[in-house]
């Protein structure tokens, strides 16, 4: 068992073993996180690096794509980390209230996207005709 955090904080206990039950020591673990949170900040070096030493700025339909990528990777992290131990829950409040949260994200989202709507480049918006 490792305890994570102080008096004052919130405990979170964890129980780390490996495949076969023996009781992995805190110093593999932290190795291991360190060796996976390598890979996506180096991925994010490499790819910020492109960007500020390229000679122009990338297309907007670059930065659009990525918004997407980013927001779908956030919806798979939620649906795979948030909501199964949602629906193992006992009682239907958490049910209710993980179909409400969705609910009013989506409509918040889509709100946004139509009242904050900057209109269609190359439109005649701000043209002095």
């Amino acid at each position: 068992m490792v305890r994570l955090g102080g008096s004052h904080t919130a405990a979170v206990v964890a129980n780390l073993t490996y495949a076969s039950g023996d009781e992995m020591p805190v110093f593999e673990v932290v190795i291991n996180s360190v060796e996976l949170a390598a890979i996506p900040a180096g991925v994010m070096l490499l790819g910020s690096l492109i960007t500020v030493l390229s000679p122009s700025p990338p297309p907007k339909y670059y930065a659009h794509a990525l918004q997407h990528l980013a927001g779908g990777i956030m919806l798979c992290a939620i649906a795979v980390e948030l909501v199964p131990p949602l629906v193992n829950a006992q009682g239907s409040n958490n049910m209710i209230g993980m179909i409400l949260g969705f609910t009013l994200g989506v409509m918040m989202m889509i709100g946004m996207s139509v009242f904050l709507d900057e209109g269609e480049e190359g439109s005649d918006q701000g043209s002095a005709d």
